[in-house]
C-alpha cells in the first residue's frame, strides 16, 4: 500500500471538496453584499421609459461580475475545522487499511503453522520404530516368556474367596489354566508371577506375598501343591470323594437337577487329573435313586452300552422315569378306585405318598414274616441278610389293611423257612 501524503498536502478529493465549500462560501458573500438587486427585479412591472439622452437600456436584472477578485478559500473561519475532519478520516482509512494486511500476513502464518503441525502429526503415526530397537527386547526375552509390562490380565479370571471352600477356588484354578492355555502363556515363571495379579482374597494374597521369593525357584505343579494346601481345608478331596459316594436323590428332587449335583462333584474330583470316570458316577447316580426307580434302570441295562456315553445315559434314564411316573399315576388311580361303579377319579392329593408305600409294603413284609431285603423268609436279622436284593414288586392283596407306623419301629427278625417234612417220620418211634 502506498504510503500517506504528507500533513501540508491534501489528497485530490479533499482539494476538491475544500475548493467547493470556497465557491459556495464566495457565492453568499457576495449575496450579503447585494442583497437589493434581486429583490428590486421582482417589483418592476413595466420597463423603463427611453433614456432621453440616447444611450441603450441596461437589464438592471442581469448579473454584473465583480471586478474585484474572488476571496482566499483558506481565510475561510470553517476551513481548519473541514481540514482537521478530511486529516482524520484519511488517518482512520490508513490505519484500517494496514490493521487488514496485518490480519492477512497472520492468517498466511497461521496456515503455514498448522500446515507445518499436521505434516509432524503425519510423521508421528506413520513412525516405526528402528528395526534395532524393536528386536531388542524380543532378543533379550527367553524364548516362551512373554511380556510381563505389556501382558494385560483384566479379562482374567479373579478370586475373591470365600476361604477354605472348594468349590469356588477348584473352578478358579479351572478358568486360570484355560485363560493361560488361551493366551499363550507356557513358562511356568510367567503362571507364577501372573497368578498373583488375579488373587484378591485376603488371606491368600498375604500367603503369595510372603513366599513369593520361594515361589520362584518351583514348577507349576509345586506352586498348585503349595497354593492348595494352604487355600484348601485339611483333607478336601477325601471329602469329595465321601460325598460323591453318599450322594443320593431327594424326594422332591428331579433327575436333571439330581445329576447335575452329580457332574459338579465329578468335575471338582477331575480338576487337575481325571480320577472318576462318566461309568463310575453313572453306577453312583443309580446307586443313589429311591428304591422304586431302581429296579427299573436294573432291567433297561443301561450301564451296557460300549462305549458309555453319560449324556445318552441320561437322556434314556429320563425317559424310562416319565413312563414309570405315568404307569404309577394309572395304577394308583386304579388301586383307589372305590368298589361300586363309580367313575370318579381321585385327585393327587388323595393319592399315597412315597413315605405311606414303602410303609405299606414293609408292613406287608413284616406281617408275613419275610425279609426286607431278600423279600423272602430267610431268618436273618435286619440289615445281615446274605442274599442278593430283591428289585421285584411285592404283589399286597387288596384285603389288606395298613396299620398306623409306630414311633418307634424297628424292623423284625425275619422268620426261618418252613422245613418240609415230607419222608420223615412225625413220631417218635414206639417203646
Amino acid at each position: 500500500m502506498a504510503d500517506p501524503p504528507p500533513n501540508n498536502q491534501l489528497p485530490p478529493v479533499a482539494v476538491h471538496m475544500a475548493q467547493a465549500l470556497a465557491a459556495e462560501a464566495s457565492a453568499l458573500a457576495h449575496r450579503q453584499i447585494h442583497p437589493s438587486q434581486k429583490g428590486q427585479g421582482r417589483h418592476t412591472l413595466h420597463p423603463p421609459p427611453p433614456d432621453p439622452t440616447g444611450h441603450p437600456l441596461v437589464n438592471p436584472d442581469a448579473h454584473v461580475p465583480d471586478p474585484s477578485p474572488p476571496p482566499d478559500p483558506t481565510n475561510h473561519p470553517h476551513f481548519d475545522f473541514m481540514r482537521m475532519i478530511l486529516e482524520a478520516q484519511h488517518a482512520s482509512i490508513c490505519q484500517a487499511q494496514v490493521d487488514l494486511d496485518a490480519q492477512e500476513a497472520k492468517q498466511v502464518a497461521n496456515a503455514d503453522w498448522i500446515a507445518r503441525l499436521e505434516d509432524a502429526i503425519l510423521l508421528l503415526l506413520v513412525k516405526h520404530k528402528p528395526p534395532l530397537a524393536a528386536d531388542k527386547s524380543a532378543s533379550n526375552r527367553p524364548s516362551g516368556r512373554v511380556d510381563l509390562q505389556r501382558f494385560r490380565t483384566a479379562d482374567a479370571p479373579v478370586y475373591s474367596g470365600p476361604y477354605h471352600v472348594v468349590e469356588p477356588f477348584l473352578k478358579w484354578i479351572n478358568a486360570v489354566q484355560i485363560f493361560f492355555s488361551l493366551t499363550g502363556v507356557t513358562h511356568d515363571m510367567d503362571k507364577i508371577i501372573l497368578i498373583g495379579c488375579l488373587i484378591c482374597e485376603t488371606n491368600t494374597l498375604s500367603f503369595y506375598s510372603r513366599s513369593l521369593d520361594s515361589f520362584f525357584s518351583l514348577s507349576w505343579s509345586d506352586f498348585k501343591l503349595r497354593l492348595f494346601s494352604f487355600a484348601l481345608p485339611p483333607l478336601w478331596r477325601l471329602k469329595l470323594c465321601k460325598q460323591s459316594q453318599q450322594l443320593w436323590m431327594g424326594e422332591s428332587e428331579t433327575f436333571t437337577a439330581y445329576s447335575t449335583r452329580a457332574r459338579t462333584l465329578q468335575s471338582l474330583l477331575n480338576f487337575d487329573a481325571p480320577s472318576l470316570s462318566d461309568l463310575d458316577l453313572a453306577k453312583i447316580v443309580i446307586s443313589g435313586l429311591t428304591p422304586e426307580l431302581k429296579p427299573w434302570t436294573a432291567n433297561f441295562e443301561l450301564l451296557e452300552a460300549s462305549p458309555f456315553d453319560y449324556n445318552n445315559f441320561k437322556k434314556r434314564v429320563l425317559r424310562l422315569l416319565e413312563s414309570v411316573n405315568a404307569r404309577r399315576s394309572t395304577g394308583c388311580m386304579r388301586q383307589n378306585a372305590p368298589a361300586s361303579t363309580s367313575t370318579s377319579t381321585p385327585s393327587p392329593s388323595d393319592r399315597p405318598g412315597r413315605k405311606d408305600t414303602i410303609w405299606r409294603i414293609h408292613s406287608y413284609l413284616d406281617s408275613q414274616g419275610r425279609c426286607h431285603h431278600c423279600k423272602k423268609n430267610c431268618g436273618s436279622a435286619p440289615g445281615s441278610c446274605t442274599n442278593p436284593i430283591n428289585h421285584g414288586f411285592v404283589e399286597i392283596p387288596a384285603s389288606f389293611v395298613t396299620p398306623s407306623k409306630p414311633p418307634n419301629y424297628k424292623p423284625p427278625k425275619a422268620s426261618s423257612p418252613a422245613v418240609s417234612t415230607m419222608g420223615r417220620p412225625t413220631q417218635p418211634p414206639a417203646g
